[in-house]
């Protein structure tokens, strides 16, 4: 039901509206059910893009500098 209402939509409207649209689109999809009938696939999600790759050696260089950085330090 939330697929069918719109994630997005949901998510943007005022609560009433969006509980209203959620009831209207929960009962639609109980009513397929009921018939028998077969509901369509819920959309994947976009997979976020992939970050910078974290390594040990990138986490003690950004603890070096932080340190440095709070002694008074600059590199």
């Amino acid at each position: 039901a939330t697929a069918a209402a719109g994630f997005l939509s949901l998510q943007t409207l005022p609560r009433e509206l969006g509980v209203t649209r959620f009831e209207q689109k929960y009962l639609e999809q109980c009513r397929k059910i009921w018939h028998g009938e077969e509901l369509p696939p819920v959309p994947v999600a976009q997979l976020a893009a992939p970050g910078k790759s974290i390594t040990p050696e990138v986490g003690n260089q950004a603890l070096a500098d932080l340190r440095a950085r709070r002694s008074g330090e600059t590199q």
